[in-house]
């Protein structure tokens, strides 16, 4: 088996393992090539958008934050009102 195959079909080793056959394949054939590639560049749209993608997210925990906050101070006055009705505070 070609190890440059193998790592190119595979996508590298994900799980530490090759894309094919439970040990019909040494994995020191793949390493062999992974190690001999280089860094691979980010590329700028990718990495433009995993910003953007963040910043959305981060904006959205900042809403679900609030709004659990604001349930939490509801149901603590729901709490403390069914108390005091039944003479329980």
């Amino acid at each position: 088996m070609d190890g440059k195959a193998l790592h190119i079909v595979g996508n590298g080793m994900k799980h530490g393992r090759v894309p094919i056959g439970d040990g019909a394949v040494d994995k020191a054939i793949v390493l062999i090539h992974s190690k001999s590639i280089g860094f691979k560049p980010i590329n700028p749209t990718d990495y433009d958008r995993v910003l953007k993608e963040n910043e959305q997210l981060k904006e959205t925990n900042g809403i679900l934050f609030e709004e659990n906050r604001v349930n939490h101070a509801l149901i603590m006055v729901i709490f403390f009102s069914l108390l005091l009705a039944n003479n329980m505070f």
